[in-house]
C-alpha cells in the first residue's frame, strides 16, 4: 500500500499521506493542539505537591510542562528537548 501511495509506514504502524510532510515529525506535534497542552501542563503542575518530582518522557506536551515555572517540583527527564526547555529557568539544577 506504501508504493500505491494509499498509507505510510511509520514507527508502530501506517498514516495516511499528505502534502504536510511526516505529521509524525516532532516538530508538526509540537505545534499541533498547541492551546490543549497548555491547559494539560496547567492541569498536570497543579496536581504535583511541593518536595515531589515528576517524570517527563519525550512526548510535545510534557515539553509543556517542563516549561512551567515552579519551585515545588523537581522534573526528571530522558528527554533532552525537556532538559533544554527547563533550563532557561532560575529552579534547574545543573
Amino acid at each position: 500500500m506504501e508504493s500505491k501511495h494509499l498509507l505510510k509506514r511509520v514507527h508502530g504502524g501506517a498514516i495516511l499521506p499528505t502534502d504536510h510532510g511526516d505529521r509524525n515529525a516532532f516538530t508538526y506535534r509540537e505545534t499541533k493542539n498547541k492551546d490543549k497542552k497548555l491547559e494539560l501542563a496547567q492541569l498536570a503542575s497543579e496536581y504535583v505537591q511541593e518536595g515531589q518530582a515528576i517524570a517527563l518522557n519525550a512526548g510535545t506536551t510534557n515539553l509543556e510542562i517542563a516549561k512551567k515555572p515552579s519551585e515545588n517540583f523537581e522534573r526528571l527527564t530522558i528527554s533532552i528537548k525537556c532538559l533544554f526547555r527547563s533550563m532557561p529557568y532560575p529552579w534547574t539544577k545543573a
